[in-house]
């Protein structure tokens, strides 16, 4: 959804009174666009109110934010989900968001995959949103494939006591 259409749909839940004062605010061309979209809101039947208008922001922004689960993931599972992919695989990934791996994730490559990943990365073109949000599904998929094993890695030494994880000291102590 794009932001004119939501700005319409916000405006379309607002009481006439209030919708009215917006739209004299907007310059004309911004006001004609406005008022194309709440005609088309109220041509389509769609209720005038808040409660759709939070629903469908909050799915647009979902869709539109970072997953968190490949956010969450750390740089050691990308690499393992990313290295036998295409660099431009990897590039177009990098691009889709801020994601918290990414340096250590660079760093790990070869100097040659690293400067051609980023050399991809920066020649990006925009691809067809619906093909970003498969290569998001499809990762998410495998982080999440991956995820019980990466987390039963990472909570099974902290089970003990650290001397004991050391080997120093009896597991009674």
């Amino acid at each position: 959804m794009n932001g004119s259409r939501q700005a319409a749909l916000t405006l379309h839940a607002l009481p006439a009174a209030e919708r009215n004062w917006v739209l004299e605010r907007l310059e004309p061309q911004e006001r004609q666009l406005m008022q194309s979209h709440l005609d088309e809101l109220a041509a389509l039947g769609i209720p005038a109110d808040q409660r759709l208008v939070d629903e469908a922001l909050n799915k647009a922004r979902a869709a539109a934010a970072p997953r968190a689960m490949i956010a969450g993931a750390s740089a050691m599972t990308m690499q393992a989900l990313l290295s036998a992919e295409p660099a431009g695989l990897v590039s177009r990934v990098l691009a889709l968001g801020d994601w918290p791996w990414a340096r250590e994730l660079m760093e790990g490559f070869a100097a040659q995959r690293r400067e051609e990943v980023q050399s991809l990365r920066e020649q990006a073109q925009v691809l067809r949103p619906q093909l970003d949000e498969w290569l998001l599904d499809e990762l998410e998929r495998r982080v999440q494939a991956v995820l019980p094993e990466e987390v039963s890695l990472r909570e099974a030494p902290a089970a003990k006591p650290w001397w004991i994880r050391l080997g120093r000291g009896r597991e009674s102590a």
